[in-house]
Protein backbone atom coordinates (compact mmCIF):
# COMPACT_ATOMS: atom_id res chain seq x y z
CA UNK A 1 0.00 0.00 0.00
CA UNK A 2 1.42 3.03 -1.16
CA UNK A 3 0.85 6.44 1.47
CA UNK A 4 0.53 10.00 -0.53
CA UNK A 5 2.64 12.20 1.55
CA UNK A 6 2.63 14.85 -1.30
CA UNK A 7 0.91 17.58 0.85
CA UNK A 8 4.05 17.50 3.53
CA UNK A 9 6.18 17.00 1.03
CA UNK A 10 4.88 20.10 -0.63
CA UNK A 11 5.38 21.63 2.38
CA UNK A 12 9.24 21.18 3.33
CA UNK A 13 10.27 21.67 -0.66
CA UNK A 14 9.04 25.15 0.42
CA UNK A 15 10.58 25.15 3.62
CA UNK A 16 13.78 24.60 1.65
CA UNK A 17 13.41 26.80 -0.80
CA UNK A 18 13.23 29.47 1.41
CA UNK A 19 16.45 28.47 3.10
CA UNK A 20 18.39 27.69 0.36
CA UNK A 21 21.28 30.41 0.63
CA UNK A 22 22.06 28.53 4.18
CA UNK A 23 23.28 25.10 4.33
CA UNK A 24 23.24 24.95 8.03
CA UNK A 25 19.03 26.00 7.93
CA UNK A 26 18.67 22.92 5.54
CA UNK A 27 20.51 20.64 7.63
CA UNK A 28 18.33 21.70 10.73
CA UNK A 29 15.29 20.99 8.58
CA UNK A 30 16.07 18.24 7.16
CA UNK A 31 17.05 16.31 11.30
CA UNK A 32 13.93 17.97 11.81
CA UNK A 33 11.76 15.94 9.34
CA UNK A 34 13.85 12.54 9.21
CA UNK A 35 14.35 12.63 13.02
CA UNK A 36 18.02 12.10 12.17
CA UNK A 37 20.75 12.50 14.84
CA UNK A 38 23.29 14.11 12.23
CA UNK A 39 23.18 15.35 8.69
CA UNK A 40 25.70 15.48 6.42
CA UNK A 41 26.37 17.76 3.12
CA UNK A 42 29.61 16.61 1.41
CA UNK A 43 30.48 19.03 -1.55
CA UNK A 44 32.78 17.84 -5.02
CA UNK A 45 35.69 20.07 -5.20
CA UNK A 46 36.64 18.60 -8.65
CA UNK A 47 40.11 20.08 -8.39
CA UNK A 48 40.98 18.36 -5.56
CA UNK A 49 39.31 15.43 -6.18
CA UNK A 50 37.35 14.88 -3.37
CA UNK A 51 34.32 15.58 -1.10
CA UNK A 52 34.64 17.91 1.79
CA UNK A 53 31.85 17.83 4.53
CA UNK A 54 29.92 21.28 5.02
CA UNK A 55 30.17 21.49 8.63
CA UNK A 56 33.07 19.34 10.10
CA UNK A 57 36.19 20.40 7.65
CA UNK A 58 36.65 16.75 6.78
CA UNK A 59 37.05 15.15 3.48
CA UNK A 60 36.81 12.02 1.26
CA UNK A 61 39.35 11.36 -1.61
CA UNK A 62 37.29 10.45 -4.96
CA UNK A 63 40.22 7.31 -5.11
CA UNK A 64 38.61 5.74 -1.70
CA UNK A 65 35.73 5.56 -3.59
CA UNK A 66 36.78 4.49 -6.29
CA UNK A 67 39.49 1.80 -6.06
CA UNK A 68 36.65 -0.26 -4.37
CA UNK A 69 37.58 0.25 -0.40
CA UNK A 70 34.30 -0.66 1.25
CA UNK A 71 31.75 1.58 2.53
CA UNK A 72 28.52 2.67 2.05
CA UNK A 73 28.96 6.24 0.83
CA UNK A 74 31.44 4.00 -1.60
CA UNK A 75 28.54 1.67 -2.88
CA UNK A 76 26.43 5.08 -2.85
CA UNK A 77 29.00 6.38 -5.39
CA UNK A 78 29.79 3.35 -7.23
CA UNK A 79 26.31 2.74 -7.86
CA UNK A 80 24.78 6.62 -8.55
CA UNK A 81 21.82 5.14 -6.56
CA UNK A 82 21.07 5.72 -2.69
CA UNK A 83 22.24 3.42 0.06
CA UNK A 84 19.89 2.35 2.49
CA UNK A 85 21.68 0.84 5.99
CA UNK A 86 18.92 -0.27 8.54
CA UNK A 87 21.46 -1.64 10.56
CA UNK A 88 25.21 -0.88 10.54
CA UNK A 89 26.39 -3.68 12.89
CA UNK A 90 24.87 -6.32 10.43
CA UNK A 91 26.23 -4.35 7.12
CA UNK A 92 29.60 -5.81 5.97
CA UNK A 93 30.21 -2.91 3.90
CA UNK A 94 30.13 -0.44 6.82
CA UNK A 95 33.99 1.46 7.18
CA UNK A 96 34.09 4.06 10.05
CA UNK A 97 37.20 5.55 8.30
CA UNK A 98 34.65 6.64 5.30
CA UNK A 99 31.36 6.13 6.54
CA UNK A 100 31.55 7.91 10.44
CA UNK A 101 34.90 9.55 11.24
CA UNK A 102 33.93 11.25 14.22
CA UNK A 103 33.05 7.57 15.82
CA UNK A 104 29.56 8.70 16.82
CA UNK A 105 27.47 6.07 17.63
CA UNK A 106 25.49 5.41 14.54
CA UNK A 107 22.97 2.56 13.94
CA UNK A 108 21.47 3.52 10.43
CA UNK A 109 22.32 5.60 7.94
CA UNK A 110 21.02 6.61 4.48
CA UNK A 111 23.56 8.53 1.79
CA UNK A 112 21.81 10.04 -1.00
CA UNK A 113 24.27 10.84 -4.41
CA UNK A 114 23.72 13.83 -5.75
CA UNK A 115 24.47 13.28 -9.84
CA UNK A 116 24.63 15.57 -12.58
CA UNK A 117 25.19 14.52 -15.75
CA UNK A 118 26.37 11.06 -14.26
CA UNK A 119 28.84 12.73 -12.62
CA UNK A 120 28.38 12.51 -8.39
CA UNK A 121 28.59 16.18 -7.28
CA UNK A 122 27.48 15.69 -3.61
CA UNK A 123 26.17 13.67 -1.34
CA UNK A 124 23.68 13.94 1.74
CA UNK A 125 24.38 11.39 4.34
CA UNK A 126 21.39 11.00 7.18
CA UNK A 127 22.82 8.95 10.34
CA UNK A 128 20.53 8.08 13.36
CA UNK A 129 21.65 7.22 16.67
CA UNK A 130 19.44 4.82 18.56
CA UNK A 131 16.90 3.68 15.95
CA UNK A 132 17.05 2.52 12.69
CA UNK A 133 15.11 4.73 9.47
CA UNK A 134 12.42 2.99 7.96
CA UNK A 135 11.45 3.24 4.79
CA UNK A 136 8.76 6.17 4.81
CA UNK A 137 11.73 8.46 6.30
CA UNK A 138 13.58 6.96 2.94
CA UNK A 139 10.56 8.15 0.82
CA UNK A 140 10.21 11.71 1.76
CA UNK A 141 13.74 11.74 1.38
CA UNK A 142 14.06 11.06 -2.38
CA UNK A 143 11.20 13.16 -3.17
CA UNK A 144 13.24 16.09 -2.15
CA UNK A 145 16.38 14.78 -4.47
CA UNK A 146 15.43 17.68 -6.82
CA UNK A 147 16.17 20.30 -4.27
CA UNK A 148 19.13 18.53 -3.24
CA UNK A 149 20.84 19.13 -6.55
CA UNK A 150 20.08 22.72 -7.00
CA UNK A 151 21.58 22.83 -3.51
CA UNK A 152 24.77 21.13 -4.77
CA UNK A 153 24.98 22.58 -8.40
CA UNK A 154 25.32 26.40 -7.03
CA UNK A 155 28.72 27.64 -8.12
CA UNK A 156 31.60 26.90 -6.23
CA UNK A 157 33.11 30.67 -5.28
CA UNK A 158 29.46 31.18 -3.96
CA UNK A 159 29.14 28.58 -1.60
CA UNK A 160 32.46 28.46 -0.35
CA UNK A 161 32.06 32.48 0.79
CA UNK A 162 28.72 31.46 2.09
CA UNK A 163 30.18 28.42 4.22
CA UNK A 164 32.87 30.87 5.15
CA UNK A 165 30.64 32.77 6.63
CA UNK A 166 28.64 30.35 8.26
CA UNK A 167 31.56 28.73 10.23
CA UNK A 168 33.58 31.48 11.43
CA UNK A 169 30.05 33.15 11.86
CA UNK A 170 31.05 33.34 15.75
CA UNK A 171 31.75 37.29 17.31
CA UNK A 172 35.74 36.37 18.31
CA UNK A 173 35.55 39.53 20.61
CA UNK A 174 33.03 38.64 22.81
CA UNK A 175 34.27 35.43 23.30
CA UNK A 176 38.32 36.45 23.93
CA UNK A 177 36.16 39.08 26.79
CA UNK A 178 34.32 35.78 28.61
CA UNK A 179 37.38 34.03 28.25
CA UNK A 180 39.35 36.84 30.09
CA UNK A 181 36.29 37.52 32.67
CA UNK A 182 36.34 33.69 33.57
CA UNK A 183 40.33 33.78 34.15
CA UNK A 184 39.66 36.61 36.02
CA UNK A 185 37.50 35.05 38.72
CA UNK A 186 39.90 32.29 38.52
CA UNK A 187 42.63 34.46 39.95
CA UNK A 188 40.48 35.42 42.30
CA UNK A 189 39.44 32.73 44.00
CA UNK A 190 43.29 31.20 43.77
CA UNK A 191 44.27 33.97 46.04
CA UNK A 192 41.14 33.42 48.27
CA UNK A 193 42.04 29.43 49.15
CA UNK A 194 45.11 27.72 51.07
CA UNK A 195 43.48 24.76 49.79
CA UNK A 196 45.98 22.52 47.77
CA UNK A 197 43.05 20.77 46.13
CA UNK A 198 41.30 23.76 44.66
CA UNK A 199 44.29 25.79 43.44
CA UNK A 200 45.33 22.39 41.80
CA UNK A 201 41.98 22.06 39.71
CA UNK A 202 42.07 25.90 39.16
CA UNK A 203 45.47 25.71 37.44
CA UNK A 204 43.73 22.74 35.55
CA UNK A 205 40.56 25.06 34.38
CA UNK A 206 43.13 27.67 33.60
CA UNK A 207 45.01 25.21 31.38
CA UNK A 208 41.34 24.30 30.05
CA UNK A 209 40.88 28.40 29.27
CA UNK A 210 43.88 27.96 27.14
CA UNK A 211 43.04 25.03 24.31
CA UNK A 212 40.01 26.99 24.12
CA UNK A 213 41.64 30.32 23.39
CA UNK A 214 44.00 27.83 20.89
CA UNK A 215 41.07 26.65 19.19
CA UNK A 216 39.73 29.52 18.64
CA UNK A 217 42.13 31.60 17.12
CA UNK A 218 43.18 28.63 14.65
CA UNK A 219 39.58 27.51 13.46
CA UNK A 220 40.11 31.10 11.42
CA UNK A 221 43.65 31.14 10.51
CA UNK A 222 46.09 29.24 8.95
CA UNK A 223 48.97 31.05 10.09
CA UNK A 224 51.25 29.93 12.82
CA UNK A 225 51.54 31.06 16.33
CA UNK A 226 54.98 32.73 17.57
CA UNK A 227 57.64 32.47 14.92
CA UNK A 228 59.43 34.96 15.78
CA UNK A 229 61.90 32.55 18.03
CA UNK A 230 64.38 29.88 16.67
CA UNK A 231 63.06 26.62 15.65
CA UNK A 232 64.25 23.54 16.35
CA UNK A 233 65.34 21.07 13.39
CA UNK A 234 62.72 18.66 14.45
CA UNK A 235 60.80 17.00 11.48
CA UNK A 236 57.10 16.62 12.41
CA UNK A 237 54.34 14.84 10.33
CA UNK A 238 50.89 15.08 11.07
CA UNK A 239 48.25 12.43 10.10
CA UNK A 240 44.43 12.83 10.43
CA UNK A 241 41.79 13.37 7.84
CA UNK A 242 39.89 15.61 10.01
CA UNK A 243 41.51 19.56 8.45
CA UNK A 244 40.70 21.08 11.71
CA UNK A 245 42.81 18.76 13.92
CA UNK A 246 45.66 19.28 11.96
CA UNK A 247 45.21 22.87 11.68
CA UNK A 248 44.99 22.85 15.87
CA UNK A 249 48.19 20.36 16.23
CA UNK A 250 49.99 22.47 13.60
CA UNK A 251 49.44 25.80 15.41
CA UNK A 252 49.96 24.30 18.81
CA UNK A 253 53.57 22.54 17.78
CA UNK A 254 54.88 25.51 16.39
CA UNK A 255 54.53 27.15 19.56
CA UNK A 256 57.24 24.82 20.71
CA UNK A 257 59.42 26.13 18.17
CA UNK A 258 58.74 23.20 15.50
CA UNK A 259 58.52 25.01 12.20
CA UNK A 260 59.26 21.60 10.01
CA UNK A 261 55.75 19.73 9.64
CA UNK A 262 53.96 18.27 6.75
CA UNK A 263 50.37 16.67 7.04
CA UNK A 264 48.90 13.83 5.71
CA UNK A 265 44.89 13.09 5.15
CA UNK A 266 45.17 9.47 5.11
CA UNK A 267 46.80 6.52 6.21
CA UNK A 268 48.63 5.77 3.06
CA UNK A 269 49.71 9.29 2.14
CA UNK A 270 51.22 9.47 5.46
CA UNK A 271 53.54 5.89 4.82
CA UNK A 272 54.37 7.64 1.29
CA UNK A 273 55.72 10.78 2.68
CA UNK A 274 57.26 9.37 5.46
CA UNK A 275 59.37 6.83 2.53
CA UNK A 276 59.76 10.21 0.74
CA UNK A 277 61.39 11.98 3.63
CA UNK A 278 63.62 9.09 4.11
CA UNK A 279 65.12 8.85 0.41
CA UNK A 280 65.51 12.73 0.60
CA UNK A 281 67.43 11.85 3.77
CA UNK A 282 65.14 14.25 5.81
CA UNK A 283 63.45 11.68 8.16
CA UNK A 284 60.52 12.19 10.07
CA UNK A 285 61.37 12.46 13.53
CA UNK A 286 57.55 12.73 15.14
CA UNK A 287 54.72 11.26 13.68
CA UNK A 288 51.11 12.94 15.53
CA UNK A 289 49.03 9.60 14.04
CA UNK A 290 45.00 9.63 13.89
CA UNK A 291 43.34 5.96 13.95
CA UNK A 292 40.13 6.41 11.75
CA UNK A 293 41.70 6.97 8.96
CA UNK A 294 41.27 6.12 5.13
CA UNK A 295 43.57 4.07 3.30
CA UNK A 296 45.23 2.37 6.36
CA UNK A 297 44.04 2.92 9.87
CA UNK A 298 46.76 4.39 12.33
CA UNK A 299 47.37 0.60 13.90
CA UNK A 300 48.10 -0.24 10.36
CA UNK A 301 50.72 2.36 9.33
CA UNK A 302 52.36 2.12 13.09
CA UNK A 303 52.48 -1.42 12.79
CA UNK A 304 54.17 -1.06 9.04
CA UNK A 305 56.77 1.90 10.49
CA UNK A 306 57.62 -0.33 13.39
CA UNK A 307 58.09 -3.58 10.93
CA UNK A 308 60.56 -1.39 9.00
CA UNK A 309 62.47 0.20 11.75
CA UNK A 310 63.66 -3.63 12.65
CA UNK A 311 63.54 -5.28 9.10
CA UNK A 312 65.38 -2.02 7.29
CA UNK A 313 67.55 -0.53 10.38
CA UNK A 314 65.78 2.61 9.77
CA UNK A 315 66.01 5.30 12.30
CA UNK A 316 62.93 5.92 15.24
CA UNK A 317 60.35 7.72 14.56
CA UNK A 318 58.39 8.71 18.05
CA UNK A 319 54.80 7.61 17.25
CA UNK A 320 51.92 9.68 19.23
CA UNK A 321 48.63 8.26 19.31
CA UNK A 322 45.89 10.94 18.89
CA UNK A 323 42.46 8.82 18.91
CA UNK A 324 40.05 8.67 21.48
CA UNK A 325 39.14 5.19 20.73
CA UNK A 326 39.65 3.22 23.52
CA UNK A 327 39.79 0.02 21.29
CA UNK A 328 42.24 1.57 19.11
CA UNK A 329 44.67 2.95 22.47
CA UNK A 330 44.12 -0.48 23.56
CA UNK A 331 45.38 -2.74 20.91
CA UNK A 332 49.04 -3.03 20.42
CA UNK A 333 49.80 0.19 22.40
CA UNK A 334 53.26 -0.84 22.86
CA UNK A 335 53.58 0.40 19.24
CA UNK A 336 52.80 4.10 20.21
CA UNK A 337 55.41 6.38 22.45
CA UNK A 338 52.80 8.49 23.73
CA UNK A 339 49.01 8.90 23.36
CA UNK A 340 46.86 12.48 23.95
CA UNK A 341 43.25 12.23 23.72
CA UNK A 342 40.98 14.99 21.71
CA UNK A 343 40.37 17.75 22.47
CA UNK A 344 44.48 18.83 22.49
CA UNK A 345 45.56 20.05 25.71
CA UNK A 346 48.39 22.38 24.65
CA UNK A 347 50.17 21.42 27.85
CA UNK A 348 50.09 17.68 26.41
CA UNK A 349 51.90 19.04 23.32
CA UNK A 350 54.27 21.07 24.86
CA UNK A 351 55.41 18.45 27.17
CA UNK A 352 56.14 15.81 24.47
CA UNK A 353 58.01 17.63 22.08
CA UNK A 354 60.32 18.99 24.88
CA UNK A 355 60.75 15.13 25.99
CA UNK A 356 61.79 13.71 22.57
CA UNK A 357 63.75 17.31 21.77
CA UNK A 358 65.92 16.58 24.79
CA UNK A 359 66.12 12.79 23.66
CA UNK A 360 67.07 13.80 20.60
CA UNK A 361 69.91 16.30 21.70
CA UNK A 362 71.47 13.40 24.06
CA UNK A 363 71.74 11.29 21.46
CA UNK A 364 73.27 13.80 19.29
Amino acid sequence: MHINYQGEIDEIKKLLEKSFDNPSTIITILKDITDASRVNLLFYNKDEKLFYDYQRDTSISVRFLEDGTKSLIGEAYRSKKPYFCSYIPFDTKYNVALDNPFLVKVTSQIIVPIVSDEVVIGFVRFSRKKHTFDHIVLEKILALKKIFKRLFLTPQDQLDQEISEEFFSMKKAEVYNSMNVIQKEFRKLNKKTNNPEIQRMIRKATKQIDAINTYIHTESVDTPLNLDRESTDMRVLIADDVKMNVKILNAMIKQEKVNDIDFAYDGLEALAKIAQAEKNNNSIQILFLDHHMPGKLGLEVAKTIREQEKTHNKSKIFLVSITNDPKAIEADKNLYDYHIPKPFMKSDISSIIKEIQQLHDNVA
